[in-house]
């Protein structure tokens, strides 16, 4: 009688196991949501500190701009000239802040409301009725009488630009 080989005892450890998945990290305890005050209130003070950072900022630069000035040559005068610009911007800056007016600059009155932008040169759109009736009647075919009955059931088309197609030579 052939022997056979013994076969190795399996232990009970041997056994494949399935993967089971990480523990999730632990959640941070939820925080209740804030009221809108509470999140104005919380950007008004992120903001100051904003401020206040490039107000510290703003002051180092102009520190180095007299240092600069002086080691470039500049006289008293021109280091006074400087330093007086200095707290002129600084000053006007803070009144903006504030919400009150620019001051006189010079003995000259305060600017008055901006310049309106210059007119545009080149082809413009029609804006007055007038001028788009004619633009419209002038050698225009017909318009379709389903387009007709329903044209005042769309909103107005933004005025035409020089980019339009109308406006292309």
């Amino acid at each position: 009688a052939a022997r056979t080989p013994a076969k190795a005892p399996q232990a009970a450890a041997a056994k494949p196991r399935a993967n089971k998945p990480a523990a999730a990290p632990a959640k941070p305890p939820a925080t209740p949501a804030k009221s809108p005050d509470e999140v104005a209130a919380d950007l008004q003070k992120t903001l100051a500190m904003m401020d206040a950072l490039m107000e510290r900022v703003g002051d180092a630069a102009d520190k180095a701009a007299v240092r600069l000035a002086v080691s470039m040559g500049a006289d008293e005068a021109q280091v006074g000239a400087l330093v007086e610009r200095q707290a002129e911007a600084k000053a006007r800056k803070a009144a903006a802040q504030k919400g009150q007016p620019p001051a006189a600059q010079n003995g000259a009155p305060p600017a008055g409301p901006p310049m309106p932008a210059p007119k545009k040169k080149g082809w413009q759109a029609p804006q007055d009725a007038k001028t788009r009736e004619k633009a419209l009647k002038d050698g225009c075919p017909p318009c379709a009488p389903p387009l007709e009955r329903c044209w005042h059931c769309f909103p107005n088309l933004p005025p035409a630009g020089a980019w339009d197609w109308l406006g292309q030579d």
